[in-house]
């Protein structure tokens, strides 16, 4: 599981390396409290995850269109 997160954390993105951290307090935090349901819990912090995706292509795709708008 840290071989998820750690990569991401050595990212040059900003969002590609809180996206590593809240993957990496997700393994640490399902793992040290939640063990007997650690694959429930786990999935939750995926969710999480997963609107660190969405915000990170979001903004890519805003910053693209704004580098077409300078080339018109």
């Amino acid at each position: 599981m840290a071989g998820t997160a750690l990569p991401l954390m050595l990212s040059t993105q900003r969002m590609v390396v809180a996206l590593g951290g809240i993957v990496l307090v997700g393994l640490v935090v399902a793992y040290a409290l939640y063990w007997e349901a650690f694959v429930s819990v786990w999935c939750f912090f995926a969710a999480a995850a997963s609107i660190m995706i969405v915000l990170h292509f979001k903004r890519v795709d805003q910053s693209r269109l704004a580098v077409v708008a300078l080339n018109k």
